[in-house]
C-alpha cells in the first residue's frame, strides 16, 4: 500500500476522534443552552472526553505491546460506537458526561494504532514524511469538524455532532486487515492499579482547577483535594514498587522525554482552551448560529494542514526543539489575541488560527523526535507516555478554561492560559539535548 493510501485511513481515523472535540465545540452554546449548563458545566463535555482518551491510550499501547494492534484497535472502536450512541441520546448531563467518557476510553486505541502502524513500517526521513502526511489529512478534517459541526448541528441537532465519531466504524475494517495480532510480553503485563491511578490523580486534579471559578463547595472542594492528594502520594509509591508498570520508572526519569511530553501537554492544553472558548464568545457576544461559528472556524484547518506540511520537511534532529519552540510562541501569541478580542470575529478568528499552527505544527515535530530519544527497546512506552502527557494537557485546557471562565470571564482566561505555550516553548528547546538515563528499573 503506497504512503499516502495508507496515511487516508490513518489520519481520518485520527481527525475522527478529534472531531469529537473541534466538531462539538462549534455545537457547544446550543448544547448548554438546552441542557440548562454554565461554562464550567459546558467545559466538561470537551474535558470528559479527553480526560479518558489519555489515559486509555497509555492503556491501549501497552495491551498493544502484549497483543499486537488488531485486538485493540477493535475493542477501541467497539468503545467509540458505544459511547457516542450513549451520548447522542442522552437526556442529561450525568448521561452525557458518561458516553464522552466512554467515547474518549476508546479513542485512545487509535493513536496507538496509527502510530504503531507508522512506526513498524517506515523510519527515518520517511517516518516522517509519513507523520507529516498523516499530519496535514487531520488538520484538515478536524480543522474542518467545526464547519461539519455547524452544518451537522443546523440540519440536525447537537446530538448528531456528538454521536459524529462513530463513523470510525467505517474505517475499522481496512485498517484491521493492517494491524499486527501478536505482540511480545516480556513479563511486564497491563498495569490497571497503575492506570487507576493515575486517571483519578488526574481527574480530581482538573476538578480542582475548574473550582477556582467557584463552582465547588467548601466542603466538596475538601473532599476533591483529599482524593486528589491521596491519589497522588499511592502513584507515586506505585511508580517505585513497579517501575515497568503504567508510568515506566525508567522513562520519567529521561530529561528529554520530560520536556517533549511538556511542550506537547502545552500545545494542547493551548487548543483545547480556544476550541471552548471562541464558540461561547461568537455565540454570546455576536448571537452567531453554530454553522457561521463552524466557517468563521475553517482558516484553522488552512493554517494547521500548513504547518503540519511545513515542518514535516525539516527533520534535522537539532532544529526540531526550535521548530516547536517558535510554534509554541505562536499559539501564545493566538490565546493573547484571542483574550484581547472583545469578542470580536476577526482577531477571534486570527488567534485560533496561530494556536491551530502552533497545535497543528509542534505535535508533528515532537512526536517525530520521541523516538529518537530512548532506546530502540524503549520507544513504543515512550510514544504511549507523550501521548498521555498530551491528551491530558487538551483535557486540562477545557477544564482550566471553564474553572478561570467564572473568576476572570473567558477572555481573561484565555489571556492566563498563554503561559502554558510560554513555558511549553521553553521546554522544547531542550528536547534534542536529552539523553536516555541509567535503567533504574533493574
Amino acid at each position: 500500500m503506497s504512503r499516502t493510501w495508507l496515511a487516508l485511513p490513518l489520519g481520518s481515523m485520527v481527525a475522527l476522534m478529534i472531531i469529537g472535540s473541534s466538531g462539538v465545540a462549534v455545537a457547544l452554546p446550543t448544547l448548554s443552552a438546552d441542557l440548562g449548563l454554565d461554562v464550567a458545566a459546558t467545559s466538561w463535555v470537551l474535558a470528559s472526553f479527553g480526560l479518558t482518551l489519555a489515559v486509555a491510550t497509555a492503556v491501549f499501547g501497552r495491551w498493544a505491546d502484549l497483543v499486537g494492534l488488531r485486538r485493540p484497535l477493535l475493542v477501541g472502536v467497539a468503545l467509540v460506537a458505544a459511547g457516542s450512541m450513549t451520548a447522542a441520546t442522552a437526556g442529561s448531563f450525568e448521561v452525557l458526561i458518561a458516553g464522552r467518557l466512554v467515547q474518549g476510553a476508546g479513542g485512545g486505541a487509535v493513536p496507538v494504532v496509527v502510530t504503531g502502524l507508522v512506526t513498524a513500517r517506515f523510519s527515518g526521513a520517511e517516518r516522517a514524511r509519513m507523520l507529516g502526511v498523516i499530519g496535514v489529512i487531520v488538520s484538515i478534517v478536524s480543522g474542518s469538524g467545526p464547519l461539519i459541526g455547524g452544518a451537522i448541528e443546523h440540519a440536525l441537532s447537537w446530538r448528531a455532532v456528538v454521536g459524529l465519531p462513530v463513523l470510525v466504524l467505517l474505517l475499522v475494517l481496512p485498517v484491521a486487515r493492517l494491524a499486527t495480532t501478536s505482540g511480545d510480553d516480556r513479563g511486564v503485563g497491563l498495569d490497571l492499579p497503575g492506570a487507576l491511578l493515575t486517571g483519578t490523580s488526574v481527574g480530581s486534579g482538573m476538578v480542582l482547577l475548574q473550582a477556582v471559578g467557584g463552582t465547588l463547595a467548601p466542603l466538596a472542594m475538601g473532599g476533591v483535594a483529599v482524593v486528589a492528594a491521596v491519589s497522588t502520594a499511592t502513584l507515586v509509591v506505585h511508580v517505585r514498587r513497579r517501575p515497568r508498570g503504567f508510568l515506566p520508572r525508567r522513562l520519567l526519569g529521561d530529561v528529554g522525554l520530560r520536556r517533549a511530553c511538556l511542550a506537547g501537554f502545552a500545545t494542547l492544553t493551548s487548543w483545547l482552551a480556544m476550541l471552548l472558548a471562541v464558540p461561547e464568545l461568537l455565540a454570546g457576544v455576536q448571537g452567531w448560529e453554530p454553522w457561521r461559528i463552524g466557517v468563521a472556524m475553517v482558516p484553522g484547518a488552512a493554517i494547521g494542514a500548513l504547518a503540519s506540511r511545513a515542518v514535516s520537511t525539516r527533520r534535522r534532529q537539532r532544529d526540531r526543539g526550535r521548530i516547536a519552540a517558535g510554534l509554541l510562541v505562536i499559539g501564545a501569541v493566538g490565546l493573547a489575541i484571542g483574550g484581547a478580542a472583545g469578542g470580536e470575529p476577526a482577531p477571534l478568528v486570527l488567534g485560533l488560527a496561530l494556536v491551530a499552527a502552533c497545535f497543528g505544527g509542534a505535535h508533528v515535530v515532537l512526536l517525530d523526535a520521541v523516538p529518537d530519544l530512548v532506546p530502540e527497546g524503549l520507544r513504543g512506552g515512550a510514544i504511549g507516555l507523550f501521548n498521555l502527557a498530551m491528551f491530558t494537557g487538551g483535557a486540562v485546557g477545557a477544564a482550566l478554561a471553564g474553572g478561570l471562565a467564572g473568576m476572570l470571564g473567558l477572555r481573561g482566561a484565555l489571556v492566563a492560559l498563554s503561559v502554558f505555550p510560554l513555558v511549553g516553548a521553553v521546554a522544547a528547546l531542550g528536547v534534542t539535548r536529552g539523553t536516555p538515563v541509567e535503567d533504574v528499573s533493574r
